[in-house]
């Protein structure tokens, strides 16, 4: 059974306003991680509309919490490992006994979000970030906020002179069962258990100097999911602070050798970053998938797969060198969604390219429409991540996943992936003897297709035999030309039968090519897969193309990248021992 602790923090609330939570003699400086973001409705019901109840949330905390008029939900999700196991979301909320209060924030970080979803796709930006929440005066005399330190959150109670702690009562209520024992609460809900510990107290004077006290506070049962705090000793002219927390970890990496920063990167639920780039001034960029930001609409509820499963976003982070949050922008459709590649132009414009499944994909001046079961998206959002200014489909009836994306110095981009489309892709023929693949020659296929600097489609094509070919990462060669990398089954290259030389086959064999050096292997390796690496010029003509592994397997993701004096480097996974 997975254990979690509830961690939060509370301050001090008068007619000063908040005080400093620096205040705590723990000195304990907050987390980077854990912070506490604005909803202006990107959080989402099980019904996919905008949730209007929480006014601040935060997802790296465990479990995730979201802070509402009166209460704060803690909800649990777990991704079943196989599509037999259902998906869950539970929700167990912790509810002061007072009259309801909306929280307030404070201590805003740098950086904001910006979502792009199904519910609002034109665009929820800004959304600013904090470091605390305060639920100010529960009762007269008594105010609560929730803080963080390395290892999770902290929960300040903060009891102004003459109040008594004990009068405050806290409910749990949608857990399974609930234990309270005297130096700690403990909740289960579906196999998941929410530990609140019992932490430490100290008094501040007139001048805010903290004194700790000599013992530790304890809990009461009242019934009924109820419970309450114990203080002992201390100067009732004085505020009282009690603190629950976790214990701060006291584990650091060296950076005695070349690591110059690293971090986590990701909330509660899956996260999975696919690509890093950066622009000239050596911002980063990563882009990936996320999951989408959900409070379950009930108490203690189990939400199987049906429900949310496979509901995934794309999203790009753009931080600076020394890995500062910048903005972050999280976008996509009510199902799954998945940002793949990335590209930044000279104005620090973003380019992404991925997949989705979700029909109500947020679109913006698109030229297509979503075709088939999963199709390709091309998005440029723009350079503050505020806004998209295009976004479209690539696809036809079947499944089609853009893998790459490249866009050169006339702003002109170039999107590869792979598709077992065979009507309605947007093939297009743009002339001067270019490489022009207008049908699927089977299974799936490579694709190459290009956009002009205004989004007009200037060009597509197939790349591929009868088997299984695809296109997985694509760069830059000389003079505005491309070279792609994939894979394919295809043991029969075309230049061994009767086709001409660098054109698309006839037969279902593979297209290589030889561009007249030594550089290029006609035979494939062996066993099921082979490499290859295939290069056009800028008007979409075949240069040359070769096999590329060896008796082994080589696997589908592998990667290309342009360098100085045009050379360039392919990385990839292979089971070959020799070549």
């Amino acid at each position: 059974m997975k254990q979690k602790l509830l961690l939060a923090s509370f301050c001090i609330l008068g007619l000063k306003g908040f005080a400093q939570l620096n205040q705590d003699p723990s000195l304990q400086p907050p987390s980077t991680a854990l912070t506490f973001y604005e909803n202006q409705g990107q959080v989402q019901t099980q019904t996919g509309t905008g949730e209007t109840d929480v006014a601040f949330y935060n997802l790296n905390s465990v479990p995730a919490t979201f802070y509402m008029n009166g209460k704060i939900g803690f909800v649990y999700s777990s991704r079943g490992k196989n599509s037999s196991i259902a998906d869950t979301l539970n929700r167990v909320d912790l509810i002061p006994v007072t009259d309801a209060i909306m929280p307030t924030a404070s201590e805003q970080i740098n950086g904001y979000h910006n979502y792009f979803l199904s519910h609002c796709p034109n665009g929820i930006s800004d959304i600013k970030g904090y470091k605390a929440v305060h639920y100010e005066h529960l009762k007269p005399g008594i105010s609560m906020s929730f803080y963080s330190n390395n290892t999770g959150l902290k929960t300040y109670f903060v009891a102004e002179p003459g109040f008594n702690i004990s009068d405050l009562e806290l409910q749990l209520a949608g857990q399974d069962s609930l234990q309270v024992s005297q130096f700690e609460v403990t909740a289960y809900i579906n196999q998941q258990t929410l530990k609140i510990p019992s932490g430490y107290a100290y008094e501040l004077d007139g001048a805010g100097n903290p004194t700790i006290l000599g013992w530790i506070p304890t809990f009461n049962n009242l019934g009924n999911g109820k419970f309450n705090l114990n203080a002992f000793s201390y100067d009732p002219s004085k505020t009282l602070v009690i603190v629950i927390s976790a214990p701060t970890s006291q584990n650091s990496i060296s950076n005695s050798g070349n690591l110059e920063w690293g971090s986590y990167y990701g909330h509660t639920q899956n996260d999975n970053g696919k690509k890093i780039k950066t622009d000239s001034e050596g911002n980063i960029y990563v882009t990936g998938i996320s999951s989408n930001i959900f409070l379950p609409d009930s108490l203690g509820t189990t939400i199987t797969a049906a429900a949310f499963s496979g509901q995934t976003l794309g999203y790009v982070d753009k931080m600076n060198s020394s890995g500062e949050p910048i903005w972050a922008t999280f976008f996509g459709g009510s199902l799954e969604n998945e940002g793949l590649d990335i590209a930044i132009n000279s104005n620090q414009e973003v380019f992404v390219t991925g997949s989705t499944t979700s029909t109500d994909f947020p679109v913006r001046n698109n030229q297509f429409s979503f075709g088939g079961t999963k199709d390709a998206f091309f998005v440029r959002i723009n350079n503050d991540g505020k806004d998209f200014d295009y976004s479209d489909f690539i696809g036809g009836e079947g499944e089609t996943i853009g893998t790459g994306i490249i866009i050169n110095d006339n702003d002109e981009v170039t999107i590869v992936g792979k598709t077992n489309t065979v009507s309605a892709f947007p093939h297009l023929d743009k002339g001067n003897g270019c490489y022009y693949q207008a049908f699927n020659a089977g299974g799936n296929d490579g694709f190459i297709v290009q956009f002009d600097a205004q989004y007009s489609h200037i060009y597509g094509t197939y790349y591929g035999s009868n088997e299984d070919d695809n296109i997985h990462s694509v760069s830059f060669s000389s003079e505005n030309g491309i070279r792609v990398v994939g894979r394919t089954s295809k043991q029969v290259a075309a230049s061994s039968t009767n086709n001409s030389p660098c054109s698309v086959p006839n037969d279902g064999t593979f297209p290589d090519c030889d561009g007249g050096t030594s550089a290029c292997k006609q035979s494939f390796g062996g066993n099921d897969y082979d490499a290859f690496i295939s290069e056009f010029n800028s008007y979409g003509v075949l240069t040359w193309a070769t096999y590329l592994g060896g008796t082994g397997i080589e696997f589908e993701e592998v990667f290309i990248e342009g360098s100085y004096k045009n050379n360039f480097y392919v990385a990839g996974t292979t089971t070959s021992g020799i070549g």
